[in-house]
């Protein structure tokens, strides 16, 4: 770990909420101006409370900070999660340069804080290599690298505008099943248990053969693709490496669901007990 994200959750409300970063984007300084709308500790990727936290000197320290923001010129939303190794996971931005830019904007407040008296203990390093990246940073700017640029997206299938959903407990074998499919789960089930500890209305959790999704049978990767839906169709992809294979996968994964909801063997679809949810805007 190079990061105490305590100090960091703590000692952002002594930065101003609008953050002037310096950077270096293909050869050409800039500068630009963040807004930064929140800063939690303890959070997982789900916005659950974290129940297990690394233990140090002095107490627990968490292992995870996410950061709200507004990135120039048309990034309103985007969120930023920092470990304490300095990793980073940004969501919400709509160009490569607008990720680098939210990377920089918390790596120079990182660079406050630890300049700053109350806060100096943010970085876990010694004073002689702190030294050497203040000098580092100022001759060279932000030492921010992006190693990995993936697509995260979500989609609805609609079926709560019918006024129905999947029933999970019957569509986890089907899934289950099919050759495409390595592993269906329920979110927060336990191996072993069926399912019985996660929540009947909880979101499904499936791996996708990466060889059975066009465009990446012959990538040289093995990692499966991630998707997680809720049983009233709304999805979310994780993790894919172009917008391109995101549409395709999209489309693997709404035929495949609407493809049980329509076949409704052996009873996967189900109404729900009350009306249909009215349609959304523009539908």
């Amino acid at each position: 770990d190079v990061l105490d994200l305590g100090v960091l959750e703590r000692g952002w409300g002594g930065v101003a909420r609008e953050v002037l970063v310096d950077y270096v984007w293909q050869g050409q300084c800039k500068k630009a101006v963040l807004v930064v709308c929140g800063v939690e500790g303890a959070q997982d990727l789900s916005g659950g409370k974290r129940s297990r936290k690394k233990v140090c000197v002095g107490g627990p320290r968490i292992n995870m900070c996410k950061v709200t923001m507004q990135v120039p010129p048309a990034d309103g939303n985007v969120v930023l999660r920092i470990w304490s190794s300095g990793k980073t996971q940004v969501s919400g931005c709509s160009s490569e340069e607008s990720l680098y830019l939210a990377n920089c904007g918390v790596q120079t407040v990182i660079m406050q804080l630890a300049a700053a008296e109350g806060t100096r203990n943010i970085l876990l390093v010694s004073d002689e290599a702190l030294q050497q990246l203040q000098a580092r940073l100022a001759s060279a700017g932000a030492e921010v690298r992006l190693t990995n640029m993936s697509v995260m997206g979500s989609w609805d299938c609609g079926f709560g505008d019918v006024g129905a959903r999947l029933r999970v407990d019957a569509l986890l074998p089907w899934l289950q099943a099919r050759p495409e499919i390595v592993d269906a789960r329920l979110l927060g089930s336990k191996a072993g248990d069926g399912g019985a500890s996660a929540s009947r209305f909880g979101q499904v959790g499936i791996y996708i053969r990466r060889s059975c999704v066009p465009g990446l049978e012959q990538d040289g990767q093995e990692k499966d693709m991630y998707i997680n839906f809720s049983p009233a169709g709304k999805c979310v992809i994780l993790g894919v490496p172009s917008m391109q294979v995101g549409q395709v996968l999209a489309d693997m994964i709404s035929e495949l669901l609407i493809e049980a909801f329509m076949c409704d063997a052996p009873r996967i679809r189900e109404q729900y007990q009350g009306q249909p949810r009215r349609p959304r805007r523009g539908a």
